[in-house]
């Protein structure tokens, strides 16, 4: 697989997963378990064992939900958030995603908060420079 510069360094490329290494690493998985050290040194790829646990466990896993998150989900991470903190693996065990989905989620809600609040008080600060331009 060719390697794709993401990034001006040197050394920095990223390798997408192919089909085909994704049927090896379930396959191996299905006769290994989760011992990742055993899957990697059978798979025929570069990849490391941190790779090749994060790949099965956030994209190959079965049960895994890729539907958008609904208003029900949404809710549910923040009374857990609210709950234990940001312990984005245990909630996403309680709710079927990935740990990754989880948190996208909770720090994409916060920086639409934070933009929020930054767009109305950029906005209250020009009604009332208009305001005072035109008593003035």
């Amino acid at each position: 697989m060719p390697c794709i510069s993401v990034s001006r360094k040197k050394d920095s490329c990223v390798e997408y997963w192919s089909p085909t290494e994704d049927k090896e690493l379930l396959k191996l998985y299905e006769i290994h378990g989760p011992k990742w050290m055993d899957i990697v040194n059978k798979m025929k790829t570069t990849r490391n064992h941190k790779q090749v646990r994060e790949r099965y466990i956030n994209h190959l896993r079965p049960g895994i939900n890729f539907d958008p998150l609904t208003k029900v989900e949404g809710e549910a991470i923040i009374n857990l958030y609210n709950e234990i903190g940001g312990k984005w693996t245990e909630i996403a065990g309680k709710l079927g995603r990935t740990q990754l989905q989880v948190r996208n989620f909770w720090y994409n809600k916060r920086r639409g908060e934070r933009s929020r609040r930054l767009h109305r008080r950029t906005a209250s600060k020009l009604s009332r420079m208009s305001i005072d331009f035109l008593l003035n």
